[in-house]
């Protein structure tokens, strides 16, 4: 779970962790808009610090070298974010409607 404030606001998974090569998956989900506007709190705001909490777990607390993620392709939003992080496209395929990005 990710706490914004004492407020549950989101979830972050880590997945097919590769301890070998210290690599995973990941996503996030965040809550929906109402629960955002319920307690003034602004999203892009929380997406930033979530991303960049994610990053810095998998770092120090899971060792982990690399990141993977897909994004769809028209969640432009979410596409620059991963950019603004560090993140760089390692995949895209017309024939797919996601990008692959890593960290």
């Amino acid at each position: 779970m990710y706490a914004h404030n004492g407020t549950d606001l989101g979830v972050v998974c880590f997945i097919d962790i590769d301890n070998a090569i210290k690599a995973a998956s990941w996503g996030f989900y965040l809550a929906d808009d109402e629960l955002f506007s319920s307690h003034q709190v602004s999203k892009r705001r929380v997406w930033l610090d979530l991303e960049k909490e994610a990053i810095d777990f998998a770092q120090h607390v899971l060792g982990l070298r690399a990141l993977f993620c897909e994004v769809l392709e028209e969640n432009k939003a979410v596409i620059k974010l991963h950019e603004r992080s560090g993140f760089e496209e390692i995949t895209h395929t017309h024939t797919h409607t996601h990008r692959a990005y890593a960290v």
